[in-house]
């Protein structure tokens, strides 16, 4: 919590989600006869003088708003803090709510196997992804798949759709600068089309 609050004043985000958050865990922390529970209302006036913030301090808080829940085994509100973190082009709040609820359930069940994601983009999910295996202290390995190219050539079958040739390119260093501007450990990563990765890359058990 007093980490988050140092970070506030050079964050972009949300400035109500991210205070009634703190609010909320520091009654949680004061309930528990813990010694944090009046840092959060302590700086709240504090807290409410800033309003120029940076993306990347953005979702810093929310990714340690997500961290503080796991610890409380909160599940629901780490889902939330992860989604607004992290929601981009290619997850919206719903796919990430899938991809946090699946993985929530394989790791709870200790379902065998590795975990994959076939096309990471610059590596939003993927970080919500490793962030879940470091709470669960999982030694899974995860892996990402990826061209950093874009959409291959469309087929027939993509007919209708907004997308082109070469939408949502990015690069596998932007992918690394994602997670090392947050300290998130980084992934094992396959760039390449799924046609010369996966036949020969991927896990021997995918979970």
């Amino acid at each position: 919590l007093y980490f988050l609050i140092n970070l506030f004043e050079k964050i972009n985000a949300n400035q109500n989600y991210i205070l009634n958050n703190l609010l909320a865990l520091g009654e949680i922390f004061e309930s528990k006869n813990e010694q944090y529970g009046s840092l959060a209302t302590h700086y709240l006036s504090f807290l409410l003088k800033y309003r120029q913030y940076k993306n990347t301090f953005h979702k810093s808080v929310l990714l340690l708003l997500a961290e503080c829940y796991l610890k409380l085994n909160d599940f629901e509100n780490a889902q939330k803090s992860f989604s607004n973190g992290l929601e981009n082009i290619m997850s919206g709040q719903n796919k990430l709510k899938g991809t946090f609820d699946l993985l929530i359930s394989v790791l709870t069940e200790n379902i065998a196997g590795d975990i994959t994601e076939l096309g990471c983009y610059n590596g939003n999910t993927s970080i919500m992804i490793q962030k879940l295996l470091e709470h669960f202290k999982s030694a899974k390995e995860f892996h990402v798949y990826d061209s950093f190219e874009g959409l291959p050539e469309l087929s027939n079958q993509d007919k209708g759709t907004t997308f082109a040739k070469g939408s949502c390119s990015t690069t596998k260093d932007n992918f690394i600068r994602n997670f090392s501007s947050l300290k998130v450990k980084l992934p094992f990563i396959h760039q390449g089309w799924f046609e010369a990765t996966l036949e020969k890359e991927l896990p021997d058990k995918v979970c």
